[in-house]
């Protein structure tokens, strides 16, 4: 994994390539719910973001 990438959820992507309009810079969204999504993607990784 090279990066993470948050999408508006209107449907389940199945595949790797997330429309670039469909992204969401990490300031758009609740500070809690990034920092969570953060905390949890590095602790499967074991890598910081």
């Amino acid at each position: 994994m090279d990066k993470v990438v948050f999408y508006r959820f209107r449907h389940f992507l199945l595949w790797d390539h997330v429309p670039e309009s469909l992204r969401c810079a990490p300031e758009e969204l609740p500070a809690r719910f990034v920092s969570t999504a953060m905390a949890a993607f590095q602790g499967i990784t074991g890598k910081r973001f």
